[in-house]
């Protein structure tokens, strides 16, 4: 069994929880009710968020859950309502025990942490790299205790501080997406290659990235059983750089086509209308229709219990 943990802010989806006003470009593009949640407060769902949740859906012996920083009484309906969106109300009713929801309580507070335990120090919970440095700490293995388990379990998270050390080869980093790359002005009359080296078009298209290396790892680690999938990520996002040391090769991998081409040829399997966002078909894709529902025997499930 694979467990796939999503995390819900600038990973999924856009809210106005820190700022209202930053909604207001995303509400002058794109008045499409199948983009938007209303969990608390509205959040807007990133291009191609709900063909990746079917698609990945539609992997066998595939379960995703959620971990976010913010506040239960905002993730559970945000959850509920994206599942809804994508797979139906019938599927989520259906499926809905399946699926596990952490939020802010769970993460685990460093400083307190050192406080409560003064036999522990800073490096019992910090992975030996920089980037992964962080006060806050998302423990993964709240989804299955089971040893064997962490090994087919992996985090889509667009904060690399949150990985609690010896989860590192769990990690699958994307890269936040916020409203202002939206504004595509000055792309316009860009040549394509410069539109697809920028931030704006990784930042757009970052669901096609995820689901595109996603993917591809879900199916590397199901032909290759002997490989497990937290070792197929540590390989495609780490680099040798001596005998004993290896450093994150996130930045190369975020600029890698291939990923995002690749995850657009998965998503299109579920919503063949589907593009990459261009300056040239911004608003039209962001108002595109998602009719993604689906009888749920189309995407067979299989509970925890069978955590290989």
């Amino acid at each position: 069994m694979f467990n796939i943990i999503f995390d819900i802010d600038e990973t999924l989806t856009t809210d106005s929880a820190e700022d209202f006003d930053k909604m207001e470009l995303i509400n002058e593009l794109c008045t499409n009710p199948d983009r938007f949640v209303q969990a608390l407060r509205p959040h807007f769902l990133h291009h191609g968020v709900l063909e990746l949740i079917k698609a990945v859906l539609a992997i066998p012996e595939v379960n995703i859950h959620f971990f976010s920083a913010d506040v239960e009484e905002r993730n559970k309906p945000f959850v509920a309502e994206l599942i809804k969106k994508a797979m139906g109300d019938d599927y989520y009713e259906n499926h809905k025990t399946q699926t596990r929801i952490f939020s802010r309580p769970e993460l685990i507070d460093v400083q307190k942490e050192l406080e409560s335990h003064p036999e522990k120090t800073e490096s019992d919970y910090q992975p030996p790299y920089e980037i992964f440095k962080g006060h806050r700490k998302k423990d993964i293995s709240l989804v299955n205790k089971e040893e064997q388990a962490l090994k087919y379990t992996c985090l889509a998270d667009d904060r690399p501080g949150i990985t609690l050390k010896g989860q590192e080869k769990n990690y699958i980093n994307i890269l936040p997406f916020y409203p202002k790359y939206l504004d595509l002005n000055d792309f316009v009359h860009a040549d394509e290659k410069t539109y697809q080296q920028s931030m704006h078009f990784k930042a757009l298209n970052h669901i096609f990235y995820l689901a595109g290396f996603l993917i591809d790892a879900i199916n590397l680690a199901r032909q290759n059983t002997a490989k497990p999938l937290s070792m197929i990520l540590f390989e495609k996002q780490f680099v040798k750089i001596d005998l004993f040391r290896y450093q994150p090769n996130f930045e190369t991998l975020n600029s890698d086509m291939y990923y995002y081409e690749k995850g657009l040829s998965y998503l299109q399997q579920h919503n063949p209308h589907l593009e990459l966002l261009t300056p040239q078909n911004l608003k039209e894709q962001l108002n595109l229709s998602s009719n993604l529902f689906a009888p749920s025997e189309q995407c067979k499930r299989i509970t925890l219990t069978n955590t290989q």
